[in-house]
């Protein structure tokens, strides 16, 4: 068993954020990501109660990697497939 933070929200700080967008009176939140579909490494900051200030190394990959990881592990083709985007 294995828990992963989905990749399409969990991107560098760099690389996502959170974005309001007001329109008509309405007011929408929604996450902004970029880099998605890159591979990359950063570091993550940590902050305890008593404000010690530490960091973890934090690798970023697409689902997609990882569900070809896991077919090498897996019987048959039982792991799950992420589609890709339409072409623009």
């Amino acid at each position: 068993m294995a828990s992963l933070s989905h990749p399409c929200f969990n991107v560098s700080p760099s690389a996502s954020g959170w974005a309001v967008e007001r329109m008509n009176r309405e007011t929408t939140g929604f996450r902004k990501v970029s880099r998605y579909r890159e591979t990359f490494a950063y570091q993550f900051p940590w902050i305890n109660h008593s404000g010690r200030e530490w960091y973890t190394s934090v690798y970023h990959r697409p689902l997609s990697r990882w569900f070809r990881a896991l077919q090498h592990v897996t019987v048959g083709d039982t792991a799950p497939h992420e589609p890709l985007p339409d072409p623009v």
